[in-house]
């Protein structure tokens, strides 16, 4: 191979890398050393030598990182083999086109194809299928043929004809990627707004100027998509492409799939949901930087699972926030806000990206029932829908991470609920018969935790006399309340005292940095005789099942696992719930 850059192939640098763009799509690659490298590359692209001579000075190491480098570009296009002669549009030139759908640019888009190398250009009204002898074709409906597209999306990719799909209404042309997309699932992703555009009317009265760029613009992605057939080549942007007709702009998005509705197979056995769990256990764990990447999907501000994640106006001081807009797909229109807080940006967005992506999981499931993991002895159990619905929600990076996670949430959720009672019993916060009894925590000192005494310092200063409280031997694992006058205000459960002392402070450090009044969650406070200790000795796991069990009932974990594509981005989403032992 002798590689060329293309003429048209534009590169900067970027935050973090370098960026690429081209006729066959954009491109992004992380690392300032490799945007150093692409751009001193770059110049040498010029098909006059190999791969081989390009590299044959470098040393080996270097040599694979080009070699790879330069496979890459080939593989999106933005580089070419220069030794090959080119393609003169072989496929493409001579042959049919077929335009379905009717109005003003579906007659723009049969003027552009008749005035390119085709030799025969059809229209056919939606609904009339694909006639024979049909080479390549473009697809133009709107929002009431949802069903026919697929029907035509389907018929062409069995019969190998390369096909461009625009779903067209109010001032917006979606345009499928490449490889087809579930037009289904664009419908229920797409903001309400926007729906009503689709739906109030057909096609939008633009202007023929428009419509001719809207028409020359599909006419060329079905030339690549045709050409690129041809040669086997794969690349090309596999996003949705939003054509605007009032301002021309074009922007891409991602659109993730939509799990299959409830009842539509037959529920999973015993046995398939235990194969199940096993997949999830053996999952291996995703790091931070694998799940920053792999939840860039899920963001986008119209078609999104989370339409957005960012700081936006939070307060930043002393420590860093996140805020998140997760669309609920059980009341379309509607919105939820999660949050979450770190140390650094980085931790924040973490935290508030597995936090949305788990609400998300949550909102989404719709069955009437689901399958459960019984933690006492790992049985399966059924769980009847309105006991998952206020259940809190547990994530993890992995399944034990995820197991601990919706347990202490769920012990937290049962200590508030029924301070001083047994827990399970239901009662309203701020009700209980009995008070919060715990022992109290000596305020950390400047020798003890530097991190917790800096946030207790601050506390002090914002006018706050924060005394601490050891729940545990309540909550049956690790847990601490912060009492300011008299009455707890954030109560936290961790896997470590020494985590939950610190994280309680924070909680409590949050909320008045954003100029919230502070306000109770329980008022009867107590102190406990007995030592503070979790139930089961140090194996958090088992202190929460069983003390989450002296209530006569039975803990038992949910996984919510009914999203697959959410799936790929975080494995271990769940909740604990307490059935009727």
């Amino acid at each position: 191979m002798r590689p060329r850059i293309g003429d048209d192939v534009l590169f900067a640098p970027v935050p973090g890398g370098v960026a690429l763009m081209g006729p066959a799509g954009e491109l992004t690659l992380k690392g300032a050393h490799v945007a150093a490298l692409v751009e001193r590359l770059a110049p040498q692209l010029d098909g006059r030598r190999t791969v081989e001579e390009l590299t044959a000075s470098l040393p080996a190491g270097h040599r694979t990182v080009v070699t790879e480098l330069i496979g890459v570009l080939g593989e999106r296009g933005l580089v070419h083999d220069a030794h090959r002669p080119a393609r003169d549009g072989a496929r493409f030139s001579g042959g049919t086109a077929l335009v379905i759908g009717a109005g003003t640019v579906a007659d723009a888009c049969a003027r552009a194809l008749a005035h390119s190398d085709v030799s025969e250009v059809t229209v056919a009204a939606p609904g009339s299928g694909v006639p024979e002898g049909t080479g390549f074709a473009l697809h133009l409906f709107g929002h009431g043929e949802l069903s026919g597209a697929r029907r035509t999306a389907a018929e062409c990719a069995a019969r190998g004809i390369p096909l461009v799909q625009v779903l067209i209404g109010g001032s917006c042309a979606l345009i499928a990627p490449r490889d087809g997309v579930d037009w289904g699932a664009v419908w229920q992703r797409m903001l309400p707004a926007e729906r009503r555009g689709f739906q109030a009317a057909s096609e939008h009265a633009a202007t023929d100027a428009a419509c001719r760029v809207l028409a020359n613009h599909l006419a060329f992605r079905l030339f690549r998509l045709v050409e690129a057939g041809a040669s086997g080549e794969a690349h090309g942007d596999k996003r949705l492409g939003s054509f605007d007709l009032d301002t021309l702009e074009l922007t891409r998005h991602t659109v993730l799939p939509t799990p299959p509705p409830a009842g539509a197979g037959r529920p999973r056995s015993p046995a398939e949901f235990e194969d199940a769990v096993r997949v999830l256990r053996e999952e291996p764990r995703c790091g931070e930087e694998e799940f920053s990447t792999r939840v860039v999907t899920a963001v986008d501000a119209r078609f999104g699972v989370i339409l957005s994640l960012g700081e936006d106006d939070l307060p930043q001081v002393p420590l860093r926030r996140t805020r998140a807009v997760v669309a609920d797909p059980a009341s379309p229109g509607r919105t939820v806000t999660v949050s979450a807080w770190g140390a650094d940006f980085a931790t924040a967005r973490h935290r508030t990206a597995m936090l949305a992506l788990g609400v998300h999981r949550s909102l989404s499931f719709d069955a009437p029932w689901a399958w459960g993991l019984r933690l006492r002895d790992g049985a399966p159990c059924r769980v009847d829908a309105p006991a998952l619905e206020s259940a809190p929600v547990g994530v993890g990076l992995d399944w034990p991470e995820m197991v601990t996670d919706a347990l202490l949430a769920r012990c937290r959720h049962e200590l508030i609920a029924g301070a001083g009672a047994a827990p399970g019993t239901g009662v309203a916060p701020g009700t209980a018969p009995g008070p919060l009894a715990g022992v109290p925590i000596p305020a950390p000192g400047r020798d003890g935790d530097r991190v917790a005494a800096h946030r207790l310092r601050l506390l002090a200063v914002l006018g706050l006399d924060v005394r601490l409280l050891d729940v545990t031997a309540a909550a049956g694992a690790p847990a601490v309340a912060a009492v300011v006058d008299g009455a707890v205000h954030q109560l936290v459960c961790r896997p470590r005292r020494a985590d939950a002392v610190r994280d309680v402070l924070a909680e409590l450090l949050v909320a008045v940095q954003s100029g919230q009044e502070p306000v109770a969650l329980l008022t009867g406070i107590g102190t406990a005789e007995a030592p503070a200790r979790a139930v089961g000795g140090e194996d958090v796991v088992a202190g929460a099942v069983t003390a989450l069990r002296r209530s006569g009932r039975e803990p038992v974990l949910v996984p919510l696992d009914h999203d697959p594509a959410l799936g790929r981005i975080l494995p271990c989403v769940g909740k604990v719930v307490l059935v009727d032992a």
